[in-house]
């Protein structure tokens, strides 16, 4: 999600640098992405501390631009796997 609105912000020209404003809170992020609050709070607070990204109030600054696209990569590849099997199972 991180990167997805950056790759949207930027390609719309409305931020120039790898900073920009999250006015969500973590329960709403939790409901845009159906996820708990918890484990949004425990996936931000990894992204921090492997310096991915910095978020300080409602700013999220993207400090390894590279490594956020591969975890952005990765999670649709896992995504896509785990929905085609599930669908291949019904």
């Amino acid at each position: 999600m991180l990167f997805d609105f950056y790759t949207r912000l930027r390609r719309k020209k409305l931020i120039t640098a790898a900073a920009y404003n999250l006015p969500l809170t973590q329960i709403q992020i939790g409901n845009y992405l159906g996820l708990t609050a918890v484990h949004v709070n425990r996936m931000l607070r990894s992204l921090c501390d492997e310096r991915i990204v910095q978020m300080e109030k409602h700013c999220v600054t993207i400090l390894d631009l590279e490594g956020l696209r591969n975890l952005a990569q990765h999670e649709a590849i896992t995504d896509t796997g785990e929905r085609a099997l599930s669908e291949a199972a019904d």
